[in-house]
């Protein structure tokens, strides 16, 4: 908490103003506490966070794509609910609702994600879906848009989500020992949170660098932060698909069908107990 804590206040820092020596103590103390922890973790005989676990590709494939969701979703929807607001001289309900496709989409898609998780590649699905959600994004990106030309973009938006979300856990839960689901979840929610605010914070910072007051400083720093956030997407694809591939990620086996019953020499199957 103290490592993420003033790593993110760092970040939070206005852009204008100089580096100081202030500056300088926040990082060298997230630095620190961040090392420590890792260290302790390295060789206490029960670890909070078992670091040996991220030496397997597709866990840290999943984990990473844990982390690049969050920051897509959260760090750029802050930014997108300002151009509809400032950008596009939306009211604040017009704003909310023009978000609504998103979380329509990614509850809908979710579902379909959680399915064909069992009928395809992990890796291959993972990355579809953050095709998608770059897809949506790079289109949002279109200057001077009405606003109802964004409805299908942030439809993209939200199905992407859904489709890379839902099957993130299931990677992460096959690739590991029975045992470990307990810090798996804990691992996934801790980079969800981590994802939010850092990505947030970063996001941030490259919407100080083109945006300012005024509609069309707004539109600029929103466009900035949509292109950054479609390149993550481009990573993420490639590097979900590299690391969580078909040979990393065992595949679940399906249930074995009841043996059939003994038939009898006429070919009537034996009544149960013989």
């Amino acid at each position: 908490m103290l490592g993420l804590g003033t790593a993110t206040v760092l970040m939070l820092g206005s852009g204008d103003t100089p580096w100081s020596g202030q500056d300088t103590a926040v990082l060298l103390t997230a630095c620190v506490a961040l090392a420590a922890f890792l260290a302790v973790q390295l060789k206490v005989p029960a670890p909070t966070l078992e670091l040996r676990m991220f030496g397997s590709p597709a866990f840290s494939g999943a984990m990473l794509a844990v982390l690049l969701s969050r920051v897509l979703t959260i760090g750029g929807s802050v930014h997108l609910v300002l151009y509809f607001s400032d950008g596009l001289g939306m009211s604040p309900t017009g704003a909310g609702l023009l978000m609504t496709p998103i979380f329509l989409a990614q509850i809908v898609m979710g579902m379909v994600g959680s399915k064909l998780i069992g009928e395809r590649p992990p890796g291959l699905v993972i990355g579809s879906g953050y095709a998608l959600k770059g897809a949506g994004l790079a289109l949002l990106i279109t200057p001077d848009s009405p606003w109802w030309a964004l409805v299908v973009p942030l439809l993209a938006w939200g199905a992407g989500g859904g489709i890379a979300g839902a099957p993130v856990m299931a990677v992460a839960v096959r690739v590991k020992a029975p045992e470990r689901v307990g810090m798996v979840a804990g691992t996934v929610s801790t980079l969800a949170s981590l994802g939010a605010g850092v990505g947030t914070a970063a996001l941030g910072a490259v919407y100080a660098l083109r945006g300012g007051s005024g509609a069309e400083a707004v539109t600029d720093g929103a466009r900035a932060v949509l292109a950054v956030s479609a390149a993550l997407a481009v990573v993420a694809v490639l590097t979900t698909v590299t690391l969580v591939s078909p040979r990393r990620v065992p595949a679940t086996e399906p249930a074995s069908a009841p043996a059939p019953a003994p038939a009898e020499e006429d070919g009537d199957p034996a009544p149960a107990g013989k």
